[in-house]
């Protein structure tokens, strides 16, 4: 649950947890996460993971164009080789 500190994510990630369903639990705070948890009495099937959601997204797009350029590259060289046609 992305931003599961606070408003809505926290009340879905309570139920998910009060369900009995594993939940990750995922914010930026690292402090707020595991209070959250705490709250929550230290579930086992809570899981907490740090990071900003946005910066994720920006970092897989990042990748998978230079994945994409790589394999256009790879392609490109075998084509001038005559490996490709």
């Amino acid at each position: 649950m992305i931003g599961a500190t606070g408003g809505t994510g926290a009340l879905i990630t309570e139920e998910l947890v009060r369900r009995g369903i594993h939940a990750i639990a995922f914010g930026r705070s690292r402090q707020k996460l595991e209070q959250f948890a705490v709250r929550l009495g230290n579930p086992a099937h809570l899981t907490l993971a740090v990071g900003d959601a946005m910066k994720e997204v920006l970092l897989e797009r990042e990748l998978q164009v230079l994945i994409t350029y790589h394999r256009l590259l790879s392609e490109l060289a075998w084509y001038q080789e005559g490996k490709l046609h």
